[in-house]
């Protein structure tokens, strides 16, 4: 555990230097810290990680997609419903 507060004091350290030097050092850091946070949600199997979350866009649009044509075709049918009939 040493080992890991001791990583986390040197990045601290190093993005507020990297603050006062330049801002767009700093948005470089930023993402490498994204993407070893994302390998280290790989790593440990944490399913909870942005690669999931990303994995899942697809299928909630889907489920929307299917939502949205379920509503619309209950809304025909409620319209051929109200009509009379001959």
């Amino acid at each position: 555990m040493p080992v890991i507060e001791t990583i986390i004091n040197l990045t601290i350290y190093f993005i507020l230097y990297l603050y006062h030097i330049r801002g767009a050092t700093l948005i470089a850091v930023f993402l490498l810290l994204l993407i070893f946070y994302i390998l280290y949600g790989i790593y440990t199997k944490n399913h909870t990680t942005i690669p999931c979350m990303i994995a899942t866009i697809p299928e909630r649009l889907l489920v929307r997609d299917r939502k949205n044509a379920v509503y619309a075709r209950i809304t025909q049918y409620r319209e051929l419903s109200v009509r009379p009939r001959l």
